[in-house]
């Protein structure tokens, strides 16, 4: 490999705790931080994979995608792996202090974790695109352009010629969002007070509530004022 993609930058806190060997670290919550970059920069690298292969031309097949991901998952792994060979390239290794026996950082445990523990972090302070810029170009140094998710470069899973399409989905859309279920929009000849009496009608049986109206009437008896109670219980 003649050449890498840049390395992504991190802050200077986070790269103390990661070039600082498990060893000697003191402090049990500067492990704990560590060990949950390198768990994620684990998940986040075998995502990067899976993109790398997906977005080649001509596409794989699933089952193809299937073997190849397993396959470099494997080479990922191995003692003469890529990913040692990154470390090395970016001189990593050398920026690991606290151990007598540089030898060690040759074994698969310590530079996968060192390696992931990176990925993590990278991923933690700049976000997925910059993680599939970065490893896709290290993953397939062949490849012309990475593609990233949600770029509106790949095709929808079905096209149309029509436009006829889009403009229900988004008008569809905008009606549900000043929507809610309790309180339908009423049609415009129901007048209002009926329209508030279905509307909590509704919300009380959807609410297992039930409902009792007691009505009492004062005054003269050709002209009474009546006063309607609403008692309500579960």
């Amino acid at each position: 490999m003649n050449h890498i993609p840049p390395l992504p930058a991190l802050d200077a806190d986070t790269q103390l705790e990661i070039f600082t060997h498990r060893s000697i670290r003191y402090t049990p919550d500067g492990q704990e931080s560590v060990d949950r970059l390198a768990e994620l920069g684990s998940s986040v690298l075998s995502m990067a994979v899976v993109h790398a292969l997906f977005s080649k031309q001509p596409k794989f097949s699933a089952e193809e995608l299937k073997v190849r991901q397993l396959k470099l998952t494997r080479e990922l792994a191995r003692t003469s792996s890529r990913r040692n060979t990154w470390l090395s390239l970016y001189g990593m290794k050398s920026k690991v202090r606290g151990v007598a026996d540089r030898s060690i950082l040759d074994k698969p445990e310590e530079y996968n974790f060192l390696f992931n523990s990176y990925v993590g972090a990278v991923y933690d302070q700049k976000g997925f695109p910059t993680v599939i810029q970065w490893l896709g170009r290290l993953i397939d140094p062949e490849a012309q352009a990475i593609p990233l998710p949600g770029d509106g470069s790949s095709p929808p899973p079905y096209t149309s010629n029509s436009s006829a399409h889009s403009s229900p989905v988004a008008t569809t859309s905008t009606t549900l969002s000043t929507m809610t279920l309790d309180s339908p929009p009423p049609p415009p000849s129901v007048p209002p007070s009926m329209t508030v009496l279905a509307t909590f009608n509704q919300t009380c049986t959807q609410r297992g509530m039930t409902i009792n109206w007691d009505a009492t009437a004062d005054g003269p008896s050709h002209q009474p004022r009546w006063v309607v109670r609403c008692l309500g219980g579960s």
